[in-house]
């Protein structure tokens, strides 16, 4: 072969490589172009809770995970745009966190919680930078979340994308992988698989927080989270080392969040009910167990002691009987007239009135009487600036009758005289009310409520008191409630001994009183209560028990009373003459 065919041979081979080279350039060219059109489409993309949902729902949890003792949550409206963008969110994202890299994050609907810098999410470290404001209703910046002084704030424009995709998450895992069934045959499997279910009982207790911080009226989160409670509780079953505390932190994690929901839900229906759920199956409902079946007595009481954690001890039962009482006045205050804590507050009181709590029937006693001795003076107090509030007299009319019943069961002598006297000081404390206040049927009621305990407990004073020293105790009030209750009225609205004759002349004046405030609405009150009082004491006097000589008809209903129907001056007329005048004043 000669040189030339060689030499030639050689360039044919030669320029082929520079082709394939070129060829392979220009492949890889295109596909560099390919791709950088893909992440630009998709760094264009519209948020949705696909793409965007599971980055900030998990970064959500880092704020819980950083700061575990959030007691407040708040939303916030921000005056800059929210991102609307991927590009966009990963531009705010990586503002705040310089570490994070958000691009192929978001691609991937992935994030990887160990590449984030926790510390530079901190508030308090970035405020000297003014990266990060605290959380407040109105703030300049787009960021999803703030964090200050056990305060979180969620922005609206992230609230959907969280909740879409934590409630999609959520159902996939109940249809695939944790349906009820699984849940409620959790120990079954304990042995073998108690790793991957904490796991999982985890990824759904995340999923859930997230849904019920903005949507607490989420009742299938909620029951969701039932049956995680319970399928812990049925792991006592294999004598896990510390269940008893295990049991004890896992309940007092549940109320933390209960009680962050209604720093910012108050009036969920829902979160409380779940409450209820929570205090009268997992804490009261073993000591029922126990009292239902009497046949495994001793078994029972082994299996149940473990949940009541503060049975026989008075400090733990006084702390969870006081914080519970302060969430649900925390509640009230945020949203007034919130019927749902108050019926809660009543069930709580309910169930501590039912249950023995301590192994000495006598030493429960004790504690209740002196919670309830508390609370109904703080309610008293708190009453003062919220007369309004038809459910807070409610139920101050029902812890004054379980304080009662508390009181007869000790039969406690001395506390029984003074709560007689603590019921009289009540008629001085609601005039007062109702002269500064005028207008406000509450305070009507809770007069009303008053005479009808005075009637009831006929036999409290005809047991403590005699005619006369009931006598000399009502002047002495009378003068308590001058020194205590002093206005500027007092020459209108003298305080008198409780009498009936009393309460008409006071009504009387309300009627007479044209300078008064909301004139119709307290003489409307007035009538129409005082008529129910009359009513009720009519039927009082003619009970065949009560003759015209007991204690309560000749110091608080006779006195004066003929005065009234001069003609005839027998105590049923005079109520029938009473009746009949305070009907056509209601009808004027």
């Amino acid at each position: 072969m000669s040189s030339s065919t060689i030499t030639n041979n050689a360039n044919n081979n030669t320029n082929h490589n520079n082709t394939t080279e070129q060829q392979q350039q220009d492949t890889e060219h295109n596909n560099n172009e390919i791709t950088d059109n893909n992440n630009e489409n998709n760094n264009n993309e519209i948020l949705t809770y696909k793409n965007a949902g599971k980055v900030l729902f998990q970064l959500l949890n880092l704020f819980f995970i950083k700061f575990p003792n959030i007691k407040e949550l708040g939303l916030m409206l921000c005056k800059e745009n929210p991102p609307k963008t991927i590009l966009e969110l990963n531009s705010l994202l990586n503002y705040f966190n310089n570490s994070l890299n958000l691009n192929n994050t978001l691609n991937n609907n992935t994030l990887n919680i160990e590449n984030i810098n926790l510390e530079k999410l901190n508030l308090e470290n970035n405020l000297e930078n003014n990266l990060i404001e605290e959380p407040n209703r109105n703030v300049k910046t787009a960021f999803p979340f703030l964090y200050k002084d056990n305060r979180i704030g969620l922005s609206f424009w992230a609230l959907p994308f969280i909740y879409e995709y934590a409630y999609h998450e959520l159902l996939k895992n109940l249809k695939n992988n944790l349906n009820y069934n699984e849940l409620n045959n959790l120990k079954n499997n304990l042995k073998n698989n108690l790793k991957n279910k904490e796991n999982e009982n985890e990824n759904l207790n995340n999923l859930t927080r997230a849904i019920l911080v903005i949507s607490a009226d989420c009742y299938s989160a909620w029951n969701v989270r039932k049956e995680l409670l319970l399928s812990f509780k049925n792991c006592k079953d294999y004598n896990l080392n510390n269940f008893e505390n295990n049991f004890e932190e896992k309940i007092k994690k549940e109320f933390e969040l209960m009680d962050l929901v209604l720093s910012k839900h108050p009036k969920s229906c829902e979160t409380w009910e779940h409450r209820t759920w929570v205090v009268k199956h997992l804490i009261f409902g073993p000591l029922r167990e126990r009292e239902e079946e009497k046949e495994e007595k001793e078994k029972k009481e082994k299996k149940c002691a473990s949940l009541l954690w503060f049975r026989n001890n008075e400090k733990k039962i006084i702390q969870f009987f006081n914080n519970e009482m302060e969430i649900c006045l925390k509640s009230v205050v945020i949203y007034p007239r919130n019927y749902y804590a108050w019926t809660y507050r009543q069930k709580l009181i309910n169930l501590f009135m039912e249950n023995n709590f301590m192994e000495s029937k006598e030493e429960g006693l004790k504690i209740l009487q002196y919670l309830l001795k508390n609370k109904l003076d703080e309610l008293l107090n708190w009453f003062r600036t919220n007369i309004s509030d038809h459910s807070c007299v409610n139920h101050l009319i029902i812890l004054m009758k379980n304080y009662k019943l508390i009181l007869l069961k000790l039969n406690d002598k001395e506390l029984i005289f003074e709560y007689l006297i603590f019921l009289l000081k009540q008629f001085y404390f609601s005039q007062f009310l109702i002269i500064f206040f005028p207008g406000h049927e509450t305070l009507w009621v809770f007069r009303r409520f008053l005479w009808f305990f005075l009637l009831e407990n006929y036999n409290l004073y005809e047991n403590y008191f005699t005619i006369d020293s009931l006598q000399n105790c009502l002047m002495d009030l009378s003068e308590f409630a001058f020194e205590l209750y002093k206005h500027s009225s007092l020459e209108i609205y003298p305080y008198e001994p409780v009498q009936l004759s009393n309460e008409l002349y006071f009504i009387q004046r309300c009627i007479n009183d044209k300078e008064l405030i909301n004139t119709k609405s307290q003489i409307h009150f007035a009538l129409t209560n005082t008529l129910q009082v009359l009513k009720q004491i009519k039927l009082f006097i003619n009970n065949q028990q009560h003759n015209e000589d007991n204690i309560i008809t000749k110091v608080f209903i006779s006195p004066n009373l003929s005065l009234i129907n001069e003609n005839d001056p027998s105590l049923n007329k005079c109520i029938d003459k009473c009746i009949y005048n305070i009907q056509i004043g209601l009808n004027k």
